[in-house]
Formats: structure tokens, C-alpha cells, sequence
């Protein structure tokens, strides 16, 4: 699920996040972080904290390659960004992305 920041910011992943940033989290995270932030989305996957990246425009990539820690994402192009994440998310998963 996506959220945005209230007034106090938050730390999430080693990331501080401020007031009306907007980040991805998942639902057992959010459980921690409901009184300091609002819902701007919500999606259907199996654990609440994935969403598909076809249909994404750049701004949303960026979003979802920093709410993953991706390092160098913002000198990233969407193609890039999109295989970045999709390899973060498969790490993650316990896949192996090479």
C-alpha cells in the first residue's frame, strides 16, 4: 500500500520520510505506522506489499525504487528503474534475479 507522511515524519526501511512524502509499505508495517500516516492506496496482492509496475509513469517508479532502497535510482531511466525493482522485489522473495 502507498501512504503519505501526516506531521510527524516517520522512519521506514532506514528512510526518513517527512511530511507529505508518500512511500510503499506493507500492511504488517503500516499496523506500526497508522497513527503517522495516511492511505493514498491500497492494492490486492498476497502480502499487501507489492503492485504491479506496468502502467506506472516515471514519478511512480522513482517512488516505489526508493521506497525499495534502491541505490542510484534517480540517475535511472524508467527501463532501468522497472528492472531495478523488479530485481529488488525478487531478492527479496528469496528469488535469485541473475
Amino acid at each position: 500500500m502507498i501512504v503519505k507522511v501526516n506531521e510527524i515524519p516517520v522512519r521506514h526501511n532506514g528512510t526518513r520520510y517527512v511530511k507529505g512524502e508518500e512511500f510503499e509499505v506493507s500492511k504488517k508495517d503500516y499496523a506500526r505506522l497508522e497513527k503517522h500516516v495516511k492511505v493514498i492506496s491500497e492494492d490486492d496482492s498476497e502480502d499487501g506489499s507489492e503492485e504491479t509496475i506496468e502502467g506506472l509513469d516515471f514519478k511512480e517508479l522513482r517512488r516505489v525504487a526508493k521506497s525499495l532502497n534502491i541505490e542510484g535510482y534517480g540517475k535511472m531511466g524508467s527501463e532501468q528503474l522497472a528492472a531495478a525493482i523488479t530485481a529488488a522485489r525478487e531478492a527479496g522473495a528469496g528469488g535469485d534475479p541473475a
